[in-house]
């Protein structure tokens, strides 16, 4: 069984992130990122969210937009 590699990341989703579905994560950094296909999600708090993908778990520190 192998680990899977944990990535902490901020920015905000483009899309809701949704368990059977890639999620685009526009980042802090002005880049966007596209993950493997979404296994679970877990709100941790308002400006957290942990979400697991088939390669990886993330937990996104939200940012807002300010537009």
């Amino acid at each position: 069984m192998s680990t899977k590699k944990e990535i902490t990341i901020t920015g905000s989703a483009v899309n809701p992130i949704t368990v059977g579905e890639v999620a685009l994560i526009a980042e802090s950094d002005g880049s966007t990122r596209r993950t493997s296909v979404v296994v679970n999600v877990e709100e941790i708090s308002d400006t957290e969210v942990r979400f697991e993908t088939q390669n990886s778990i993330y937990t996104l520190r939200k940012q807002k937009n300010n537009r």
